[in-house]
C-alpha cells in the first residue's frame, strides 16, 4: 500500500478540496461504502473497468483521517498491499474544472443528466435535469441513483398519478427534479438533514425551473420538520440513503406512506436486500420491484393487501390467542 496525507499541500484559505485516491485490482465497493458511512466525504465516486483497476475518489472539505481510511483499507480490501492509496490537496478551480470533465451527459430512462459544462442541447424525448458533479450528494453516475430514476419512470406509466411525493435524504434534489418533471402536478418535498444539501437543492431546483410551489426543499431530520407531516401520507416516498439507516426508518417512512404508495429504497448493495426487507415485511410491505444494477439494489415496495376473508380469520386467531 502506498500513500499518506501531505499536510502541507493546501489549506481552507487557498480554497479547494482534499482528495482521496484509492486504485487496486480489487473490488472497492466495500471501501466505498465504508468511506461514505465514516468519513463525510463531500462527494464519492467509484469506477470500476473490466480491464483497469478500480478507482476509488471522495473529495473532502476538511483534511481526511489517515488512520480512518487506513483502517477502513485494512478491513475492505484483501491484498492491502497491492493498493495505491493517496491523497493530495486540490485548489477550488482545479478540482472544479477537472471533474466536471469527467462527467458526461447521461441518458437514464426518461432522463437526460447534464452538468453545466455541457453545451449541446438535450434531446426533445427526455427531460432534462441540470445538476453539477461535487455538490450534494446525487449527481446520477451512481447506481444507487440511476435505479430510483428507472423506478420513477415505471411509475409514470402506472395509471395512478401521484399528488403528494417525498424525497427523503434528497442530496443534490435530483430525484426530487425528476419526479417532479414526471408528475408536474404533484407537490414534491424534498428533505435532507445537512443544511449544505437542502441548499443545493433550493438551488438546484431554480436551475431546473422547477416551481417553489411545486417543489420545496426543508431542513429535517427524519420526519422532525413538521411541514412533512402536514402534508399528510405521501403517494411516492424515495429513499436513497444507506442499507442501516434505511432500516432504522422503516416505521417512520412506511407510516407517512398512503394506503396505495410505493416505497423506492435505495443505497444498499444486493446482498443487504433480505437484511433490509426484514424490517419491513412486519410492517405489511411487500416487494414490488427489484432493480439491480451492477452490485447495487432498488427496491420498490408497497402495502399487501389483505382481502375482507384474511382480515376476518386474523381477527379471530388473535382473539382465540392464535
Amino acid at each position: 500500500m502506498a500513500g499518506s496525507i501531505d499536510n502541507d499541500k493546501g489549506s481552507h484559505e487557498a480554497g479547494g478540496h482534499w482528495v482521496l485516491t484509492v486504485t487496486s485490482s480489487e473490488n472497492l465497493v466495500a471501501m466505498e461504502t465504508a468511506i461514505d458511512a465514516l468519513c463525510n466525504p463531500d462527494a464519492l465516486s467509484l469506477e470500476a473497468g473490466d480491464s483497469q483497476p478500480a478507482k476509488l475518489q471522495a473529495w473532502f472539505q476538511d483534511t481526511p483521517d489517515e488512520t480512518t481510511i487506513h483502517q477502513i483499507a485494512e478491513r475492505a480490501l484483501e491484498a492491502l498491499q497491492e493498493a495505491n492509496i493517496s491523497v493530495e490537496f486540490v485548489p477550488a478551480h482545479d478540482y472544479l474544472s477537472e471533474n466536471r470533465k469527467s462527467f458526461p451527459p447521461l441518458k437514464i430512462g426518461r432522463f437526460w443528466i447534464y452538468g453545466s459544462h455541457i453545451k449541446q442541447s438535450p434531446p426533445k424525448t427526455l427531460h432534462p435535469i441540470l445538476i453539477d458533479a461535487a455538490q450534494a450528494f446525487g449527481s446520477g453516475t451512481h447506481p444507487t441513483t440511476h435505479g430510483c430514476l428507472l423506478a420513477l419512470g415505471d411509475i409514470k406509466q402506472q395509471k395512478r398519478r401521484p399528488q403528494n411525493i417525498l424525497d427523503m435524504g434528497c442530496g443534490s434534489a435530483i430525484l426530487a427534479i425528476a419526479a417532479s418533471h414526471l408528475f408536474p402536478n404533484a407537490r414534491v418535498m424534498a428533505a435532507d438533514n445537512d443544511p449544505i444539501s437542502v441548499r443545493t437543492a433550493a438551488e438546484n431546483r431554480q436551475l431546473n425551473n422547477v416551481s417553489r410551489r411545486q417543489m420545496k426543499a426543508v431542513y429535517s431530520a427524519g420526519f422532525s420538520n413538521r411541514l412533512l407531516s402536514r402534508n399528510g401520507t405521501y403517494d411516492v416516498i424515495l429513499a436513497n440513503i444507506l442499507a442501516r439507516p434505511l432500516r432504522q426508518m422503516a416505521q417512520d417512512l412506511t407510516a407517512h406512506l398512503s394506503p396505495h404508495g410505493q416505497l423506492i429504497l435505495s443505497g444498499l448493495l444486493t446482498p443487504q436486500v433480505n437484511w433490509v426487507m426484514q424490517a419491513y415485511l412486519p410492517r405489511n410491505m411487500r416487494l414490488k420491484q427489484h432493480i439491480i444494477i451492477g452490485e447495487w439494489s432498488c427496491l420498490v415496495l408497497g402495502h399487501r393487501r389483505i382481502n375482507p376473508a384474511q382480515k376476518h380469520r386474523d381477527k379471530y386467531n388473535r382473539g382465540a390467542g392464535i
